[in-house]
This record gives structure tokens, C-alpha cells and sequence, in this order.
């Protein structure tokens, strides 16, 4: 398990490469990435886990660790934390991710792109089964345009051939479709839209700014509105907006996908080539409220150890801490203790606790060598004479 190790992203800075190596002979690679600023998030990303926290969090998720089939994050509530397992994980993406909205207003923008940077027309269309979402792979071949009729106006459509191979069952099939002047989808059938789809409109803007479309099948009309430099789209029917929500950023490429398909609420954020998704309520829900002196450590502030190493200012200072680190939902109750400097630059610290024991040493920052008494280590790509020039520490 590498839960213990992985948990963390801070915005925008060069990411920070370690090396994992743990008893059962597995070694992987971890990175960290560190905020701009001191408010902002931090993630360490490995091969099966993704770990984030955030730092000042008085509301959403202070920390999150998601691996493939699994994900834990914690809530802040008075006085401490709620952590709780969502079903939930991470789905690799090795091409641009369609979802229901953006595949209506933007599927001409995401085409062009693929095209400017000389890559195939693949994508990943989301979708939906009981428990988890489900991946179908496009693939689109241009086949010229034609003139159509949409809203009594006369455009000129370019036509695409999709091949669809189906997530769940491998079936390929295939279907017509076409986009709009703008880039929007005006015709298409199953299996690349769920149901016929004919367009009433063609893309307009909107008055509040945004872009609107309506289709007369299956009936109802897609709006987006300015968000966060980007699009919220949403599905009207009547009027009246129905559960779901997608945020985009200006090209269309999806950020942030809420939905209530199939009757389960669904949270899927898009980042870094993956799709980290939750769904449904709580598997697993337990609240945490520490000492109020204690200093709690989530698992991404084993790597990114500034907030919490402020917090000693003298050699041979304890502290009481409660670390959760997110692989089971226990908090584990731990004693930190600064121990002499290995190195001007360097701190170095002992943790100690029924279960979980570590040497650490940090540059004050970050860490540079991480080390457990049963051999499991993490060491950053600039710390590996660490291991060799400062024997382990001793727990009693």
C-alpha cells in the first residue's frame, strides 16, 4: 500500500520527483507539486494514488487520497475533520475526455484542436452504470460537409464518421453526425448520443453573455454561462434547469462534472490526465476532533512540511499530533520530536507512535528523506546521499 506515503499537490510549481521504495521489494516514483503561494493546494501523485491537501480549507475538501479503486477525503467540520469513503477513484485518460454538455456546444472546438497539434480524432465519452462511471472510446474520420437545414436557416455542416467501441461490452458501432458552424453537434444518433438528436437552433449567444443551443430531440436546451474564466453549462427543459452541471474552461475541455445519473450523485474532476471521480453517499463516514493543541498532519504534509514545522523552533522540541493518513479512516495519535539538525539547511525529525514510526528530514520546506524502521523509505530526486551520510534513528 503506498496510501501511507502519497498524499499531496500545491499549484503551479515545477514538480518535485521522489523515489519509493517499501519492504515488499515494490519501488515507484511519486510527485509533488507545490502551491505558488502558501494558501494554495498541494498533490503528490504516484502510480496508483493521488493525494491532495489544502491548506487553509474552511470549506470542501481539506484532503483527499484517491487511488484507482478507491477514495478517502476529509471535510472540515467544528473542531476537526470528517472522513469519509465515497465510492469513488481515478480513471487514467490517454486522450481528451466527452461528456454530455460539452460534447453538444464544443465537440468542433476539441476536433480542431486534436487537428492543429496533428493528432487522431480518439476521445473517452463518459458515461454511467450502477456503481461507477464508464469510459466509450470515439473515434471520429472526417467525411466533407453538407448544406442542412437548421431553424429555417441554411448551414453549411461538416460530417463525421464515428466509430464507437463500447466500454462495458467492446461492441463497435457506428453512427453520422454532424456540427454546426460554430462547432456544435446539430445531428447525430445512437450509439454516439444516447437518443436521436436534432437541433432546433443553432449555437447563439445568449443575452447574459454566454452561448445557448436547443434541440427540438429530444427537447430541451443547453446554456453556458461565464464561470471562473470558463463556461457552467447546464440542460434546461421548460425553462427550468435540471440536476447536473459541467464546468469548462474557454476551449470546452471539462474541469468539474456533477450529475445525478443514474439517480446517485456523481463529482468528476478532470486533472492531469485522469478523471477523479465520487459517487453515491458515504461507505464509510467518522469524525475527528483533536486536542486542540495537537498539530494534525495529513499524509501530503509528509511531503510538504512548512505549515506544520513552524510549529518547532528549537532542537529537541516535542509536539502530540494526530496524523490521518487516509488509507482507513483511523486517526493515529503520534509524538513528534525535533532532533538535532543533520545539516545547516537541513531539520530532522523523529516520529513515534504505536503503529506508524519515521525519521524525516526536511529542508523546512519539503521533504528530503523519509525513512520507517522497517526499511520503507521515500527520498526526493536531490536527497539520495542522505540515506548513506545519516545512519537511521533509534525508537525506544
Amino acid at each position: 500500500m503506498l496510501a501511507p506515503f502519497l498524499c499531496l499537490l500545491l499549484t503551479l510549481t515545477e514538480p518535485i520527483s521522489y523515489k519509493i521504495a517499501l519492504t515488499d521489494g515494490t519501488k515507484t516514483t511519486a510527485k509533488l507539486t507545490l502551491s505558488a503561494s502558501p494558501e494554495g493546494p498541494v498533490r503528490v501523485e504516484s502510480d496508483d494514488t493521488i493525494s491532495t491537501f489544502r491548506p487553509y480549507a474552511v470549506s470542501g475538501t481539506t484532503a483527499t487520497v484517491v487511488g484507482k479503486l478507491s477514495r478517502w477525503e476529509a471535510l472540515p467540520v467544528r473542531g476537526g475533520w470528517k472522513l469519509q469513503k465515497p465510492l469513488g477513484g481515478v480513471i487514467p485518460l490517454d486522450a481528451p475526455l466527452l461528456t454530455f454538455h460539452d460534447l453538444r456546444l464544443f465537440l468542433g472546438k476539441r476536433i480542431a484542436e486534436r487537428e492543429a497539434a496533428g493528432k487522431p480524432l480518439r476521445f473517452w465519452q463518459l458515461g454511467y452504470t450502477r456503481e461507477r462511471p464508464a469510459l466509450d472510446l470515439v473515434e471520429l474520420t472526417a467525411d466533407g460537409a453538407i448544406p442542412m437545414q437548421v431553424g429555417g436557416k441554411r448551414v453549411i455542416a461538416k460530417r463525421y464518421q464515428a466509430k464507437v467501441t463500447l466500454g462495458l461490452t467492446q461492441k463497435v458501432e457506428r453512427s453520422t453526425i454532424h456540427l454546426g458552424p460554430s462547432g456544435e453537434l446539430i445531428n447525430a444518433s445512437p450509439p454516439f448520443v444516447s437518443s436521436d438528436l436534432r437541433a432546433q437552433t443553432i449555437l447563439a449567444e445568449a443575452p447574459s453573455g454566454g452561448l445557448v443551443i436547443t434541440y427540438r430531440l429530444p427537447g430541451y436546451t443547453l446554456r453556458a454561462e461565464p464561470f471562473e474564466g470558463g463556461y457552467q453549462v447546464k440542460v434546461l427543459v421548460d425553462d427550468k434547469a435540471v440536476p447536473g452541471s459541467i464546468t469548462t474552461d474557454l476551449t470546452g475541455k471539462p474541469l468539474r462534472i456533477e450529475n445525478e445519473f443514474p439517480g446517485k450523485p456523481f463529482v468528476g474532476l478532470v486533472e492531469s490526465g485522469s478523471l477523479n471521480w465520487s459517487m453515491d453517499t458515504p461507505q464509510i463516514a467518522r469524525t475527528v476532533l483533536p486536542d486542540p493543541d495537537d498539530i494534525v498532519l495529513f499524509p501530503a504534509q509528509l511531503f510538504a512540511t512548512s505549515v506544520w514545522e513552524k510549529r518547532f523552533t528549537t532542537v529537541g522540541e516535542l509536539h502530540e499530533a494526530v496524523l490521518l493518513l487516509m488509507h482507513d479512516g483511523l486517526p493515529d495519535e503520534v509524538t513528534i520530536e525535533r532532533v538535532a539538525d543533520p545539516a545547516e539547511g537541513l531539520h530532522r525529525y523523529r516520529f513515534t507512535s504505536e503503529s506508524f514510526k519515521a525519521d524525516l528530514i526536511t529542508d523546512g520546506t519539503r521533504l528530503r528523506l523519509l525513512r520507517r524502521p522497517e526499511g520503507s523509505q521515500v527520498v526526493s530526486g536531490d536527497g539520495e546521499a542522505l540515506g548513506a551520510a545519516y545512519p537511521t534513528l533509534a525508537w525506544l
